[in-house]
């Protein structure tokens, strides 16, 4: 920690050097060519975005579980957001959602992973730009599974393996996307990390395959004790390094979290403010009986979580041989509305088909159903580092004599 206390003392603890130095360390580690870390995380997925070629009327694919404010800095741009289903195993997108839209004109692809869940490797080799949000994929690296995207975001907040105390890093996989990102943010509000806050995100670098190490024993444990129960966690976060525990829970929501409360571990929703949320589903369909909903504010502004790499809450509801629904969102962005046709998707509900062709200026094309029932179930157990022995084995012990 000598480097952060230097720039404690220093006359100025702003500047690019640290932050240079930062992105540089990152870009090793990711196998990329270069980026920059932003103090502000909006400015740092607008940069990419830019990076990415996404220009009023693009679309993006991104899964109906990512987080909102990718969906919300997409629409700012003009951009079209195409949410794709989820398979509930791995709380991925679906590759023949994702297959579908991409043949109906979407120009990029957006990875979330969020709340512990894994979008399939193969989607990095997809025909377009990928961007890629690796926060929770720190475990994988020199892996066959290590992230491939072309623009790559890692959260620095505090939840994150390493932290700046707040910011995000973009990078890029070659010389071209570098000098993309580069000067996509010169153009955002946002500077560069201040020397102090890149200074402390570099002191925790060292330590970061064993952070790695620690997690991945935690996620095992807890795997292993919620095994004995009736509740499911996602196929990969036994051998992964996740930020957060995900329980897949198969009763009760709310009695789950209150069970968890009453033993002194607490617990969040997987899902807070997702894509899907941001656009007008009927929010009594899926009424949990309960009373899960009740946790939640109804029909919030859908602020976004305070960064890209926190998992957010959603809605959702369960449904079985529905399409995996291979959606349009035109929300609100008229240019690119007036650009799509219910017969961009096939196989949109007959319902859906008919407001979108009768012109209404209903802004959501789909259902969801995975994604919708994952967002109901998913609920996330404390799993960091730092935590003492004694905390991991309560966890545990909650997690094995889950109701």
């Amino acid at each position: 920690m000598h480097a952060v206390l230097e720039c404690m003392v220093a006359d100025q603890v702003s500047g690019r050097g640290r932050a240079a130095e930062l992105t540089s360390a990152l870009s090793s580690q990711f196998g990329c060519a270069g980026g920059v870390a932003l103090s502000d995380p909006a400015s740092a997925v607008a940069a990419a975005y830019t990076a990415a070629g996404l220009v009023r009327g693009s679309r993006l694919v991104m899964s109906a579980l990512a987080p909102a404010i990718y969906v919300q800095l997409a629409q700012q741009r003009g951009v079209v957001p195409l949410l794709a289903d989820v398979d509930p195993r791995s709380g991925g997108v679906r590759i023949d959602a994702v297959q579908d839209l991409l043949s109906h004109g979407a120009q990029a692809i957006l990875l979330t992973h969020a709340a512990g869940g894994r979008d399939d490797p193969e989607l990095s080799a997809a025909d377009v730009p990928v961007i890629e949000e690796i926060t929770g994929r720190w475990s994988e690296i020199g892996s066959q599974a290590a992230p491939r995207g072309d623009v790559l975001l890692l959260s620095l907040e505090d939840r994150s393996l390493i932290t700046a105390g707040g910011g995000m890093a973009v990078l890029g996989r070659n010389r071209r996307l570098q000098r993309s990102i580069a000067a996509a943010a010169q153009a955002q509000p946002a500077g560069e990390l201040a020397d102090i806050n890149a200074a402390l995100a570099l002191a925790q670098l060292p330590d970061a395959a064993t952070f790695v190490t620690l997690r991945a024993k935690q996620a095992e444990l807890f795997a292993s004790a919620l095994a004995t129960t009736r509740h499911t966690t996602f196929a990969a976060v036994a051998t992964a390094a996740p930020m957060a525990f995900p329980v897949l829970v198969q009763s009760g929501l709310k009695e789950v979290r209150q069970y968890a409360a009453k033993h002194g571990v607490r617990t969040e929703p997987g899902y807070r403010s997702c894509a899907f949320e941001c656009f007008a589903i009927d929010a009594g369909a899926d009424a949990d009986a309960d009373g899960a909903d009740e946790e939640r504010p109804a029909q919030p502004e859908h602020a976004a979580p305070a960064h890209p790499g926190v998992p957010g809450e959603a809605k959702g509801g369960a449904g079985a041989g529905q399409p995996a629904v291979h959606a349009l969102l035109a929300a609100g962005t008229s240019g690119a509305s007036q650009s799509l046709s219910a017969e961009d998707l096939p196989n949109l509900p007959d319902v859906l088909r008919r407001q979108l062709e009768s012109g209404s200026e209903t802004t959501v094309v789909a259902d969801w159903v995975a994604a919708r029932s994952l967002s109901r179930q998913c609920l996330l157990f404390p799993l960091y580092p730092s935590l003492p022995e004694e905390s991991v084995q309560r966890i545990a012990k909650v997690l094995a004599t889950l109701p």
